[in-house]
């Protein structure tokens, strides 16, 4: 799971110009050697902060690179494993991750069951778990002619942990009829 930093915080601490002068002094590292076997050398941190600082206008320390650094490494191997699963790939053009709602489903369905802690355990009694919740309305809205009160009837439902579980692992056209279900009101 990534750091506790949320979207929010990381896009305020580390926006886009920030960022790929980040990934820019890492590279430079990378290409002087200071990287074998995948860890950058005792003191790279040091030089990595001092020239990130310069080129930034920031003062940045070395655990905030650090992290911002594992949180990337984790959103990139997100990345390859989604791209890399039957039916999905990457559109260049559009900048996007593709792929058909069996594989949307599927590979949403597979990232729920790697998860180790339970859904209970993940929502707070405040929050609640808005990553999840988030994709299952996605997928909602890709029902484009799923009227009002059907749609707020099925948001509704999918707080259920159970019932979002099972709206993922469905096929569209399952998913289409269950949506109708909960419309209609006879759960």
């Amino acid at each position: 799971m990534e750091n506790a930093t949320t979207d929010a915080e990381n896009g305020k601490l580390w926006p886009s110009a920030v960022e790929k002068h980040f990934i820019n002094v890492l590279l430079e590292e990378e290409a002087k050697g200071n990287m074998p076997r995948g860890q950058f050398k005792t003191g790279a941190w040091t030089a990595i902060m001092n020239e990130f600082n310069k080129r930034t206008n920031k003062n940045y320390n070395k655990t905030q690179l650090t992290q911002k650094y594992q949180r990337m490494k984790g959103r990139h191997r997100t990345f390859s494993q989604l791209i890399g699963r039957t039916g999905m790939g990457w559109d260049p053009i559009a900048n996007t991750v593709t792929g058909s709602d069996n594989a949307w489903a599927a590979a949403i369905a597979m990232r729920n069951r790697k998860e180790k802690k339970s859904i209970d355990t993940r929502e707070s009694g405040v929050g609640g778990d808005t990553e999840s919740i988030t994709q299952a309305i996605t997928l909602l809205n890709q029902h484009t002619d799923v009227d009002h009160v059907t749609y707020c009837k099925v948001v509704q439902e999918l707080h259920n942990p159970k019932s979002k579980a099972a709206f993922f692992a469905m096929t569209v056209d399952k998913r289409r009829g269950w949506i109708e279900f909960i419309g209609s009101g006879l759960q």
